[in-house]
């Protein structure tokens, strides 16, 4: 007999994520009170990373700029989506993957509240720099999200419409006389 794998209970996994997406928002904020401090005099280079303070009104890398209202919207919407899936998810992916993309959204909408001194008011700290964007440690959280969620899917089985024996037995297994 095969036992069935066990299942989290939804609160345990809320639990689990709440922690996991309070960590990712500590260490975003923690990351970038530290490249403010550290890159007020200039850019800095690390390897392949270039770390420069811009400030990002924008969503995007700041390609589009959005009322904070309606940014504010968003994430209690990703916030509620992910709440809502976590409820019925079981895999520790998803759990993690809903965690992260709660901590993203969180992460980045916080700075839109924060004032840091000498920092413009509404503005996203983005400090890391490569292949031609900055971006911030909410967003590494994001994007890391997105693709644990679309390698999840691939995990999932397809669903398929019923065919045309649907409903009854096969006889293809049985010999014919």
């Amino acid at each position: 007999m095969t036992e069935m794998p066990h299942e989290t209970p939804p609160k345990r996994r809320m639990l689990q994520a709440a922690g996991l997406a309070t960590a990712g928002v500590a260490i975003d904020q923690l990351s970038k009170s530290a490249a403010v401090g550290a890159l007020a005099t200039g850019p800095a280079h690390v390897g392949p990373l270039h770390l420069r303070l811009v400030a990002n009104r924008g969503i995007l890398m700041g390609i589009v700029e959005v009322p904070v209202w309606l940014i504010t919207l968003v994430t209690a919407l990703v916030v509620g989506f992910a709440a809502k899936a976590l409820w019925r998810e079981t895999t520790a992916r998803s759990t993690a993957a809903y965690a992260l993309l709660t901590a993203g959204a969180v992460g980045n909408l916080a700075d839109r509240f924060l004032q840091r001194p000498d920092f413009p008011p509404n503005a996203v700290v983005d400090w890391l720099s490569f292949g031609g964007s900055t971006f911030n440690v909410a967003d590494v959280l994001l994007v890391a999200a997105v693709l644990m969620l679309l390698a999840g899917a691939s995990d999932r089985p397809e669903h398929t419409a019923p065919t045309a024996t649907s409903g009854r037995a096969s006889t293809d297994h049985v010999a014919h006389r």
